[in-house]
């Protein structure tokens, strides 16, 4: 069935022009899916949709659209927003998915429970000019499977025009291979190889990122290693497996890395020592294949590939006052709803997978996506995605990657490096992992990374020696659950003491800009880790910082300041949320000032004064 405009949708290209303006849109839920099962191009999108997918329409439905963008022939765009209700299994779920993973619950505030409950979501829709992107749009409807030849020579496309083209893109250590890979002998067979035994025959391999699930799966054990080592029947490998070797044996490429069965995985010391050569495996394979859609290894991607949705709708415009015109409907948050909040990239071993690989060919719900250090495109666009879709945060992120030698031209100010290192942190942060212990070991790749392009600097704990005391200002991200472990993880003041997302409140611009002044000094800072460069497990660490002393207050939940006249002054911004630094729990942030622990609005009733000292 070829896509189209129902009757509602076409009324928001039609008629009378005012951005801004809040209009109605189909009144029942049940209108809306059945305009999507008839071909509407935008309902079938918003049905498809996690968002969707978390409402409960009995609870209140309003779907409304405004134009937010509009000027002449360029391009513009409009939002379409429902107002309901979270359905109570995704509240259930998304709650379970923050908890203590040690066993407790943390209770939010009100506030922050509002702000969980009543995010109303929303959907935004591109209108392209045609002849701005034209030539960037797939030309053909795509095929339905993922083993089509059309798909297979597409990546075929997208990996020698960027092994030919892209200086960026080439592997920094050619020769490297990890110890272990999986030949692909045949369509049925594939084996475990030792590569320092196969005398220099592999040329090169794939690697491979995928969700574990809790399905049971093949796994490299000290039991099974001589037998994996002389058959491995790929008919017995998980869904998510068989399709990454099925891509490898379209591309030609006779090897891939895949962790599970090229670690030993009952081996803490083989774990250990290959857990560190993350980096080189990644960064050096010629492509990593991202099931993104698949939450269990056991899933297919594809499984409910929808292909009317994928390329963009040309439709036409016919406002009031207007002479009619062409333009391309497209999802504007394609790349967010298939990549970006995919179950792939929800895992915090995987960030680092991801942004090491040169190339990434994800496999996402509903279409292929490339991404190397000078392409980013899908079967949609798939001589690139326009211009106006990249996002700032790609674009400094293909700078990091394609850099890698030195600090210096491409990277310009030095401040971009440590900019950068902030906000993978934050995105790693806001994954999830699967054991808390791995909080470092599973960012190690990340971190020598950094290492290679800044080595004048050290890393401690996570920050960075020539940074601080001025990384020392992070906080817990509001409305999201998180708690300090009882396990030791890291030193009290770094961002890996605690489990869940933080947010830096620093930057060199605000120094620059006279916004923010550094009132202490760096004396001494001291990390035990298990390996010297501070990769794997930290052992213990303090600082030593020199600053005048401060007294700060919390009186009925007002945060106060004692001036040096003896007055008290209030800090804008503070609220009854107070932190204690004697109860080791959630950190939050107050007015300009960063402390760590939590108090309840209970506990203050009982104790409305609480006084600490800081810098």
């Amino acid at each position: 069935m070829i896509s189209h405009l129902c009757s509602c949708c076409e009324g928001i290209l039609t008629g009378s022009q005012i951005l801004g303006e809040e209009r109605p849109h189909h009144s029942l839920a049940l209108d809306l899916i059945r305009a999507a099962e008839d071909g509407c191009y935008i309902c079938a999108i918003i049905v498809r949709s996690d968002a969707w997918r978390s409402l409960d329409p009995s609870i209140g439905f309003k779907p409304t659209w405004y134009l937010a963008s509009m000027s002449g022939r360029q391009a513009g765009w409009f939002k379409l927003t429902i107002d309901a209700a979270p359905s109570e299994e995704e509240l259930y779920t998304q709650r379970s998915d923050d908890r203590d993973n040690e066993g407790g619950e943390p209770q939010a505030t009100e506030d922050e429970q509002d702000e969980f409950e009543l995010a109303v979501p929303m959907w935004g829709f591109y209108l392209q000019p045609i002849a701005d992107v034209e030539e960037r749009i797939a030309k053909s409807e795509p095929p339905s499977g993922l083993h089509s030849p059309e798909i297979l020579e597409l990546v075929r496309t997208w990996l020698s025009g960027c092994s030919k083209n892209h200086p960026s893109c080439r592997t920094s250590r050619p020769d490297f291979r990890p110890t272990r890979l999986i030949e692909i002998v045949s369509q049925d067979q594939a084996r475990v190889v030792i590569t320092q035994e196969e005398d220099g025959a592999i040329s090169s391999y794939a690697s491979l990122s995928h969700c574990w699930g809790k399905s049971k799966r093949l796994k490299l054990e000290t039991s099974n290693i001589d037998e994996l080592r002389t058959n491995i029947s790929i008919g017995e490998l998980p869904a998510t497996y068989r399709e990454a070797i099925a891509v490898c044996i379209g591309l030609g490429l006779r090897h891939i890395w895949i962790d599970s069965l090229c670690i030993i995985q009952d081996s803490r010391e083989d774990w250990r020592r290959e857990a560190l050569t993350m980096k080189d495996v990644y960064q050096n394979s010629a492509l990593n294949i991202a099931a993104a859609a698949s939450a269990e290894s056991s899933e297919s991607s594809f499984s409910s590939r929808d292909t009317r949705t994928i390329r963009p709708l040309q439709t036409v415009t016919r406002w009031n006052d207007q002479e009619s015109r062409k333009y391309f409907l497209a999802n504007a948050d394609m790349y967010g709803d298939e990549v970006e909040r995919a179950p792939l990239c929800q895992r915090a071993w995987v960030v680092q997978e991801i942004w090491l690989a040169r190339r990434n060919l994800f496999l996402t719900k509903n279409q292929l996506w490339w991404e190397c250090c000078e392409l980013e495109a899908c079967e949609a666009y798939p001589r690139g995605i326009p211009e106006a879709w990249l996002s700032a945060d790609w674009l400094e992120s293909v700078q990091t990657k394609s850099s890698t030698k030195s600090r210096e031209t491409r990277w310009g100010k030095l401040s971009f490096v440590y900019n950068r290192w902030d906000a993978l942190v934050e995105t790693y942060t806001s994954c999830k992992l699967t054991f808390p212990s791995d909080r470092m070991i599973a960012f190690a790749g990340i971190l020598q990374h950094f290492q290679d392009v800044i080595p004048g600097d050290a890393c401690l704990a996570g920050h960075w020696r020539s940074k601080l005391p001025q990384s020392l200002v992070w906080t817990s991200r509001r409305g999201r659950w998180s708690f300090r472990s009882a396990a030791y993880r890291a030193p009290s003041w770094s961002w890996a003491s605690i489990e869940g997302p933080v947010t830096f409140g620093y930057t060199p611009e605000l120094a620059e800009d006279g916004v923010a002044e550094t009132v202490c000094k760096l004396m001494d800072v001291r990390i035990v880790s298990e390996t010297p460069t501070g990769e794997g497990d930290l052992k213990g660490g303090w600082l030593k910082l020199s600053g005048h002393l401060t007294r700060v207050g919390c009186i009925n939940g007002q945060l106060t300041v004692e001036k040096d006249d003896g007055s008290l002054g209030f800090i804008e911004g503070s609220t009854d949320n107070f932190a204690v630094v004697e109860t080791q729990r959630v950190f939050q942030r107050m007015g300009s000032f960063y402390l760590t622990g939590h108090v309840t609005a209970a506990k203050i009733m009982e104790s409305p004064r609480q006084e600490v000292l800081i810098i």
